[in-house]
């Protein structure tokens, strides 16, 4: 349940507390209702761009009459330019290179503060600038504030045991967002587990390692991440001349996915709207893993099983805006149909192929990217 002072950061309303002129600095233009509006589209959509901070003591930090000094420049600009991308007014996106370049510049400065706090929003800012520019299409550009973000959690688990939920979950926004999009897009992942977020250093053992691990969906959604990469290495090593191993591997895989779906909740059971995004994701995320696994050993009732129930899952997302993750991930599932389709003849897969472009189409205005991935689809 949202407290008072995030129920009253709406759209058209007052801010929580007055937001000072310093912001108007940030792009030409700006006036405090814009501001107020780019801070609320992004507090709607925080998790699909990666925001991992403690809201509560973001909207206080944010409120305070030196805000921007205090959260830095680069997480500042970060959030705006993420509110312009999530918003469909074409004015507030206007505003997104100013913000983007800004926030780029800014970084690098942050990165000499070094207090605990800093060292959050530098992560912070950097996850944010990631996945912004994997987003837009821009992979290498991702790729180097993915490693900046890595660079930075390295600092910090240096600084400290890790121990406060906040320094948790910055460990695991970083792990999740090298691996997923390492994954997604068949990129090398550079992050081991983070030690506090381990209980044992295997990737596979820390994914079924429930007793060590609470069931939040922050943390479902990294261990579908690191089931997805696990999948994504075997499958690219398969053929090799150690069969045994390859039959061993693929067994414990099979189990892990098999313990990850019957541990996650039903997505037709939930009403809210924010749970069941990341119901949405988290599931993909894991059929997505079974279709990669299953693909390697030609087991195509498997795989088309995994495709059909990912496509189900597109009655939830009712036009509500997805994770960008989603369209590497639904390109890979849309590859998949299209070879069922060759080899199968199948009604209900070119039905199902063509259900998922739609919403593809629908998201491609947000994340070019999507759109990126709809050309090779074509």
């Amino acid at each position: 349940m949202s407290s008072p002072l995030s129920q009253r950061l709406r759209c058209g309303t007052d801010p929580p507390c007055p937001i000072t002129a310093e912001f108007l600095d940030l792009s030409p233009g700006l006036t405090l209702v814009t501001v107020r509006v780019l801070l609320c589209h992004f507090l709607l959509n925080a998790d699909k761009a990666g925001f991992f901070l403690d809201r509560e003591r973001f909207l206080h930090t944010l409120s305070s009459t030196d805000a921007c000094a205090q959260l830095g420049f680069s997480l500042i600009n970060a959030i705006c330019l993420w509110g312009a991308r999530f918003s469909t007014d074409e004015t507030l996106r206007a505003h997104e290179a100013r913000f983007l370049a800004s926030a780029a510049q800014a970084h690098v400065q942050d990165l000499a503060r070094d207090h605990l706090h800093h060292l959050l929003h530098s992560i912070q800012a950097a996850v944010l600038l990631a996945n912004y520019f994997f987003a837009m299409g821009c992979i290498l550009k991702g790729r180097y504030y993915c490693n900046a973000a890595v660079a930075v959690s390295r600092v910090l688990q240096m600084r400290c045991d890790a121990g406060s939920s906040e320094e948790r979950d910055a460990l695991c926004a970083v792990f999740t967002a090298d691996i997923l999009w390492s994954a997604a897009l068949s990129l090398p992942s550079h992050v081991d587990i983070p030690q506090c977020l381990q209980s044992r250093r295997s990737v596979l053992e820390y994914t079924i390692a429930n007793d060590h691990v609470d069931r939040t969906f922050f943390e479902l959604r990294t261990k579908a991440a690191s089931l997805l990469e696990r999948v994504s290495r075997f499958a690219s090593s398969t053929g090799n001349p150690t069969i045994g191993q390859d039959n061993a591997a693929f067994d414990s895989l099979h189990i892990a996915l098999d313990q990850m779906m019957a541990m996650l909740p039903p997505v037709e059971r939930t009403t809210d709207h924010r749970v069941l995004n990341e119901l949405v994701t988290i599931h993909t995320i894991t059929h997505v893993a079974q279709i990669k696994l299953y693909s390697s050993s030609a087991c195509t009732g498997k795989v088309l099983e995994a495709a059909l129930a990912s496509v189900a899952l597109l009655q939830f997302t009712g036009g509500v805006l997805v994770s960008p993750i989603m369209a590497p991930l639904w390109t890979t599932i849309a590859h998949t149909l299209n070879t069922l389709q060759r080899k199968l003849h199948c009604r209900i897969v070119v039905e199902a192929l063509a259900q998922l472009l739609t919403t593809m189409n629908l998201y491609a205005h947000t994340y070019p990217l999507m759109t990126k991935h709809l050309h090779t689809l074509q």
